[in-house]
């Protein structure tokens, strides 16, 4: 015969109890995860927008940089420039943009500041291009130091990855007067742009998108 007195738990006393402590686990998780998510988002956009302000300082840097020659030397190599900027047909590129590039070379100029370094080419001017592939949102850089082309100065003819996640790019471009999307400095009277503006795009998956814009005015007195 069982005793009165007895003590124990009954089985809905268990079932409470177990259905507190999942209650303050859930809780106690739920804090923790939103917590963690919050720190990787902050952190993802912190090097989202680290990344932009680097680009955009090494882009205002070039434009404010730019370098206008008496006159380009002409290229001795017969092979094909990863640049485009000096051609037989037009040996004088000093400064040219557009968005809306069939290649996607949204940019090209010659300027004092170069992004690669090297002991050979420690010194510009350089003939520096930018080229926007939309599809994988990766924009790409590459240079060429202004000199003839021999074996003590080996030249850059690849396309390396600037930055990625660049959901667009736009340029504009102001003569005093108003502003242009495109900017070719021989049908704008051998003028350089008193001012560009370059807008940034980045759009990250933890960060989401990040927009950046900046103005850099050529130091460079037009000739």
């Amino acid at each position: 015969m069982k005793n009165k007195h007895q003590k124990g738990f009954t089985l809905i006393e268990i079932l409470i109890a177990m259905s507190i402590v999942l209650i303050i686990f859930s809780a106690v998780y739920g804090a923790y995860f939103a917590a963690t998510s919050s720190a990787n988002r902050c952190n993802a956009n912190i090097t989202t927008v680290r990344e932009a302000r680097s680009l955009l300082a090494k882009m205002t840097r070039q434009v404010r940089c730019v370098y206008v020659p008496a006159q380009l030397p002409k290229q001795t190599s017969t092979a094909p420039s990863a640049i485009g900027l000096i051609t037989a047909e037009d040996e004088q590129v000093v400064f040219r943009a557009d968005t809306k590039d069939k290649n996607g070379i949204i940019l090209r100029m010659v300027t004092t500041a170069g992004i690669f370094h090297d002991r050979l080419s420690q010194h510009g001017p350089f003939q520096v291009a930018y080229r926007y592939d939309s599809d994988q949102g990766i924009l790409f850089y590459t240079q060429q130091l202004i000199a003839m082309q021999s074996e003590n100065h080996p030249q850059r003819h690849e396309w390396f990855p600037l930055a990625e996640n660049v959901e667009s790019i736009e340029l504009s471009f102001f003569d005093s007067r108003k502003w242009f999307d495109n900017w070719n400095r021989r049908e704008q009277n051998q003028q350089l742009p008193c001012a560009v503006k370059i807008e940034v795009l980045m759009n990250s998956t933890n960060a989401g998108i990040c927009k950046m814009t900046t103005t850099a005015s050529p130091v460079c007195i037009n000739k």
